[in-house]
């Protein structure tokens, strides 16, 4: 009976810990990403800077990029990420940044954003940089849903 009863307690213990999980993904939609909103500055939608990290889909006569880009933008070092190349019509591709750092554990992410509609490149909101932030560009490509992220940075 004893052996029962610890399996049963075993087992409990294991849900208990699986149905709590890990702390989850903070999520912020676009527009807590936007106009100032926690730190984020808006971004034109070609900006670019210096390439820190990134990745190709459908890297044949379609390829869409996702970039991670840092510069500096009014006096400030920040980092955003950046969507361009053939991207589908209608904004139907998204993308969005990760950020990890400083009070945000394990990572917030900023977005969805959908790419823009006339087919230009689009970007998030940047965020400051620092030596103890991480970020990563992460996106999907309409109608493949697989969500793809960068290493971080």
């Amino acid at each position: 009976m004893r052996k029962i009863f610890s399996a049963t307690a075993a087992l409990a213990l294991a849900l208990g810990v699986l149905a709590v999980g890990p702390t989850g993904v903070a999520s912020a939609s676009a527009a807590e990403c936007r106009s100032g909103s926690n730190g984020f500055v808006d971004m034109p939608d070609n900006a670019t800077g210096t390439y820190a990290t990134g990745f190709t889909v459908n890297a044949g006569a379609n390829p869409v990029y996702f970039s991670l880009y840092y510069g500096t933008v009014n006096g400030v070092q920040r980092g955003w990420a950046h969507l361009a190349g053939k991207t589908s019509p209608a904004g139907s591709d998204r993308f969005w940044m990760d950020f990890s750092g400083g009070r945000v554990t394990p990572w917030l992410q900023c977005g969805p954003f959908a790419n823009n509609s006339n087919g230009g490149p689009a970007t998030t909101p940047a965020q400051r940089t620092h030596p103890d932030y991480s970020f990563r560009v992460c996106g999907s490509v309409y109608p493949d849903p697989t969500v793809r992220c960068s290493a971080w940075w």
